[in-house]
């Protein structure tokens, strides 16, 4: 039987909000710029499209064995068109040419494996609908050869302990949550929610000084990396009693 708790495997899921793709935008120059499609598109799907060789010989008593024996990957992203994201307008000044024109690469980051591949930007798609609806984007990459994968770090935040008791008026004891963050691309920036009044986070530190009395609860412990991968943990707190009038 496995040990692992509810919570231990929820920790490892990895959610689509962690995938990262960006576009190169200038394909033919010598250096690429590469974008996110990740501010304006919020749907990703991947597709191997495998190609699949079955046979059985005399030997094999009328069963078969099949293969994989090719791949055509195709990634399709969808969203909403934002005149102001590079991405959108990239895809919006190439979606009437064919060719070449349709030629780039991407790079992604998804469960711990980081893919970069010369593509085609097949089925791009501005589209309407009602007055007050935005315009749809939606885009089908397709990969051209061999992708590069390499493996990366993924961000994890395990955090053990809580913050004690505390009291009104009373600076806590700093809580560091630097210790308990691992993987990802420094520097990473820090968030909480659902804390008593008083306290703040600042390079990572929790500390700061109760303003007000409260029950003992769980905040919430958010942790972004450098490529804006974001992890968030539970971290429980001890009751906030009201200062002594002694």
């Amino acid at each position: 039987m496995s040990n692992n708790t509810a919570a231990d495997k929820i920790a490892g899921i990895d959610m689509n909000y962690n995938a990262r793709v960006e576009i190169n935008t200038t394909p033919t120059a010598s250096s690429g710029t590469y974008v996110s499609l990740c501010e304006a598109f919020k749907n990703i799907n991947m597709a191997l499209n495998e190609v699949i060789f079955s046979t059985s010989y005399l030997a094999d008593s009328g069963y078969s064995s099949s293969a994989v024996t090719g791949l055509a990957p195709k990634l399709t992203l969808a969203g909403e068109f934002n005149a102001n994201d590079p991405a959108c307008v990239y895809l919006n000044n190439i979606q009437w040419q064919t060719g070449k024109a349709r030629c780039t690469d991407i790079k992604m980051r998804r469960g711990g494996q980081q893919i970069t591949v010369p593509v085609t930007l097949e089925t791009i798609a501005i589209s309407g609908g009602e007055s007050t609806a935005p315009n749809a984007i939606s885009v089908t990459i397709a990969f051209n050869g061999a992708p590069t994968v390499s493996q990366y770090d993924t961000l994890a935040l395990d955090i053990t302990g809580s913050i004690p008791a505390m009291t009104v008026g009373t600076a806590i004891t700093d809580f560091d949550v630097t210790t308990f963050v691992s993987g990802g691309k420094s520097p990473y920036t820090y968030q909480i929610l659902g804390f008593p009044n008083g306290l703040s986070i600042s390079s990572g530190v929790i500390g700061g000084t109760p303003t007000a009395k409260t029950f003992a609860g769980t905040g919430t412990v958010t942790v972004t990396d450098s490529d804006g991968i974001i992890v968030s943990a539970p971290l429980s707190y001890g009751a906030v009693s009201p200062a002594s009038n002694g």
